[in-house]
């Protein structure tokens, strides 16, 4: 994961993506929104700049019980502990927005009790034709999202972690993108085992900021 980081290095930055945000007219229009290089601190839920290859490698790793290619990075058991529910009898609610304008509400499996592990939004029942109970998934501020189904994981080709990103707008459009993350998800799901994934780049991926 050599492109991951909180700082910009000179080569990450020449990639970096723009932020950009839909206007009255329905165009969406760049805005400057970037976590600063000179905080005092780097915050646990937010700020990392990464790409598509490195956000998927970190997803596999975690699908994998805590290996990569052969190298143990997390002990099984610290991967378990993540994917457990965390609050109890609470359920997670609706996330509610403090500025509609850059970010809207959020109804994750509408009618569908939902728990919060260590780490992730973890759903309770099966979504038909999509993912399993068990499930863990979140996204970030710029439209990143991401699932892991561990219950499928090995049975069928559709169950690798998938990283989706919309044109990096904010959270304004989540509700477009999650619904194309969906139907992506979806239609995985129903060509599994038709498929073979292959990814491949020819020049270096650009970065966002998860």
């Amino acid at each position: 994961m050599r492109d991951t980081s909180f700082l910009l290095s000179d080569d990450m930055a020449r990639r970096l993506v723009g932020t950009h945000i839909r206007g009255a007219d329905g165009k969406p229009a760049p805005i400057s929104f970037e976590s600063p290089q000179d905080g005092d601190f780097y915050p646990g839920g937010a700020g990392l700049f990464s790409t598509a290859p490195d956000y998927l490698a970190f997803t596999r790793m975690l699908l994998a019980g805590g290996t990569l290619n052969g190298v143990r990075v997390l002990k099984q058991e610290t991967v378990k502990l993540m994917a457990c529910n965390a609050i109890g009898d609470l359920d997670v609610p609706m996330v509610r927005s403090n500025n509609p304008a850059l970010a809207l509400k959020v109804e994750t499996f509408p009618g569908q009790v939902k728990k919060w592990g260590l780490t992730f939004l973890i759903n309770t029942k099966d979504v038909e034709g999509f993912r399993a109970a068990g499930s863990l998934t979140w996204g970030g501020i710029h439209n990143t999202y991401f699932w892991i189904d561990p219950t499928h994981h090995g049975r069928r080709h559709d169950a690798d972690p998938a990283y989706r990103r919309s044109p990096r707008t904010r959270n304004h459009d989540r509700l477009r993108a999650g619904t194309l993350c969906d139907e992506i998800a979806r239609r995985k799901w129903r060509t599994a085992g038709k498929l073979k994934q292959q990814t491949g780049f020819t020049r270096s991926p650009p970065i966002s900021e998860a």
